[in-house]
């Protein structure tokens, strides 16, 4: 296939993906099904495709991509909990490689498994950047498995504390909730780190890397 047809494949199915999300007999993820149907009229949902120039997309282990890449901003956003991203997303997934295959997705990331603190030490020793902003979820002391987060607050702050100052800022955050669990006071930490310990002379364009996440953030510090 070339350049063009494939990348009309793409937007293709991306129209289908995000028509298909408005009208799923979910809750907002795939893991689980409504047992009465929605019965949402399903319609193809246009887009408007843009180009950017200096765009470069990663897929793969953050943990090894990671070596690759030399940047102002390093935005990281693990997962918070148990719940494994592959069993909650495998429809799209399959989709998106138009696949037919009835297997759940087998991917396993150790940030979902008491592994994670050790996981994303090993991440932001690599991290060459003039700052690292983390997102994480304010559930450290819960009582269910479901939402209770696998990093606690100290080792967090302890991690990040290795390559700078660290401060965290609080933002009230509506939860994801499919009635099994009760959240409240839910809020998203931003950990916002000043890199003091860059791995090498620093020759950085301006580049984010933005892993699973979104950033609009004043940073507190100034410009020097």
């Amino acid at each position: 296939m070339n350049f063009h047809l494939r990348k009309f494949s793409y937007i293709l199915i991306t129209i289908l993906l995000y028509s298909m999300d408005k009208v799923a007999n979910t809750t907002g993820t795939y893991e689980s099904f409504l047992k009465t149907n929605n019965h949402k009229e399903f319609k193809l949902r246009m887009i408007s495709p843009k180009s950017y120039d200096g765009v470069k997309i990663y897929r793969g282990d953050a943990n090894e991509i990671i070596k690759e890449i030399e940047a102002d901003i390093v935005y990281l956003d693990p997962p918070y909990n148990f719940r494994q991203y592959g069993r909650l997303y495998d429809v799209p997934e399959q989709i998106c490689e138009w696949s037919k295959s009835t297997v759940k997705s087998p991917f396993r990331s150790k940030y979902c498994t008491c592994k994670a603190g050790e996981e994303l030490r090993d991440l932001v020793n690599k991290i060459n950047a003039k700052w690292i902003i983390t997102s994480y979820n304010n559930n450290f002391a819960s009582k269910n498995a479901r939402v209770k987060n696998k990093i606690g607050y100290d080792e967090m702050m302890d991690i990040l504390s290795t390559r700078g100052e660290t401060i965290v800022d609080e933002i009230p955050y509506k939860p994801y909730n499919a009635g099994k669990t009760m959240i409240t006071d839910n809020k998203e930490l931003l950990f916002i780190t000043k890199v003091v310990t860059i791995q090498q002379p620093s020759q950085a364009k301006p580049l984010m890397l933005r892993i699973e996440g979104t950033l609009h953030l004043l940073l507190p510090w100034d410009k020097q």
